[in-house]
């Protein structure tokens, strides 16, 4: 491979947009308030930045990867290509327009965040803000992913974004493959919840163009813990999952012929002797929209994540609750404040909520747990310009009542 500069800049980027706007409208049909999506971005914009550990030139060389490399490849202006059978493993960003923008990224190969032990999946494509990457272009057959959370102990960490844009842009993004966030981690010890998944694709800056004909979806949210967990303790909550196609900044153009799909809630864990099991977490939207998207036309399918199931009373003397299941993602959301001109659901395609997830069963006198609702086809708090729909536009499934406990629990609502 042509030399490129590896190194660890991006650890604090990592942990600090785990909360960030991934989660907008990621459960059910009801929208978040704008303020408190806001908060998430604004963390990671802050957090993104610091001094390089390196001068990096921009003398616009090309970088070709034609071996395994591990680290992270920073742009130098020029142009970058991933070949067929290569990896990139993140360190923990995969590929980077840190200091420098990227000409054409080209990729045929696996790029991938790092995964971290105890701690925060990495991005597997970064724009820092003010840098530009001309073209984004992953290739049928290619993979690009972020790195899974770490479940080391206590808490799950939450799982990367495949392609983060905090306040760059992105000319062109041309998906041929899969584009997946990364894995909420599972928690470790008593009451430990999951955390959340990454998203594939989440935009704070601007995509001129972002056509996909292959697969974007959010990561999973990670199980709570519930494996033996000790009397008297409840069973860790699932992490939500997360977005597949998060966008906070402006999309002009977005054209899906392929699957767009939300990330599904982690499980809740086991609740110990007489104390409760684990809440399931929230399936996410497939696409989200807090700022503005142009023209939005869906030829494929666009679907919410799942809800997790609700973890069970670990105990069948004493009462225990059973958790209640995650709600389903929405399949499009646009959250209060946001715009979109016009979303074109064409003859065949099909937008979708997410089913919501199954209640946990109850123990002795204990309630059975409460089935998570179903998502909304289309959650809409804010403005849809116009909509025209010659397919399917349909919520999801509410989910079924825990059973065993007295009584049983009742059903979701659907989306």
């Amino acid at each position: 491979m042509t030399k490129a500069t590896k190194g660890n800049n991006f650890a604090a980027q990592a942990r600090s947009r785990a909360h960030g706007f991934e989660g907008a409208l990621g459960a059910g049909s009801g929208a978040r308030s704008r303020a408190a999506l806001l908060a998430g971005a604004s963390a990671l914009a802050f957090a993104v930045g610091g001094a390089p550990a390196h001068a990096v030139p921009c003398d616009g060389s090309p970088q070709i990867i034609s071996s395994d490399f591990a680290g992270t490849v920073y742009g130098n202006s020029g142009d970058i290509t991933v070949n067929a059978g290569v990896g990139v493993a993140g360190g923990p960003t995969g590929v980077a327009a840190a200091y420098c923008g990227i000409g054409t990224l080209g990729n045929s190969g696996t790029i991938a965040g790092g995964t971290s032990s105890g701690g925060l999946g990495g991005m597997g494509v970064y724009a820092a803000p003010g840098q530009t990457i001309d073209s984004l272009l992953n290739q049928g057959g290619a993979t690009i992913s972020g790195g899974a959370g770490g479940g080391g102990g206590g808490h799950g960490g939450s799982g990367g974004a495949a392609v983060g844009n905090n306040a760059g842009t992105i000319t062109s993004l041309t998906n041929g493959g899969s584009i997946v966030g990364g894995a909420g981690g599972g928690g470790v010890g008593a009451g430990a919840s999951g955390g959340s998944g990454g998203s594939g694709v989440e935009n704070a800056g601007t995509i001129t163009t972002l056509a996909s004909s292959g697969s974007i979806a959010g990561g999973a949210g990670g199980a709570g813990y519930g494996a033996s967990a000790p009397q008297f303790v409840g069973g860790g909550a699932g992490g939500a999952g997360r977005v597949g196609m998060a966008n906070l900044g402006l999309i002009g153009t977005l054209t899906n012929s392929g699957s767009i799909t939300g990330g599904a809630g982690g499980a809740g864990g086991l609740g110990g002797v007489s104390a409760n099991g684990g809440a399931g977490g929230a399936g996410a939207s497939g696409a989200t929209n807090v700022a503005t998207i142009t023209t939005l036309t869906n030829s494929g399918s666009i679907a919410g994540g799942a809800g997790g199931a609700g973890g069970g009373s670990g105990e069948l003397v004493h009462a225990g609750r059973g958790g209640t299941g995650g709600a389903g993602g929405a399949g499009v959301g646009n959250a209060s404040g946001a715009s979109i001109d016009l979303l074109t659901n064409e003859a065949g395609a099909t937008i979708t909520g997410g089913a919501g997830g199954v209640g946990g069963l109850g123990a002795y006198s204990g309630l059975s747990g409460v089935g998570g609702a179903g998502g909304a086809g289309v959650a809409n708090a804010a403005t849809i310009t116009t909509l025209t729909n010659a397919g399917s536009i349909a919520g999801g499934a509410g989910g079924a009542g825990g059973s065993g406990g007295a009584p049983s629990g009742a059903a979701g609502a659907g989306g």
